[in-house]
């Protein structure tokens, strides 16, 4: 029978917006969420800037 992994949700308010967000783990994941969310935002930073210099 197969496994159900666990899903998290969380909600927060930040003046008139309501962020909901779900927690889910993989067993096949690569990389962990740190690491992703660094990856991410390097990532759009580079890309940022090289928009900027154009």
């Amino acid at each position: 029978m197969e496994q159900i992994r666990p899903i998290r949700i969380t909600a927060s308010r930040k003046n008139d917006t309501i962020y909901i967000v779900e927690h889910a783990a993989s067993d096949t994941a690569k990389e962990s969420a740190f690491a992703k969310v660094k990856r991410l935002i390097l990532n759009n930073t580079e890309s940022s800037q090289k928009t900027r210099t154009k």
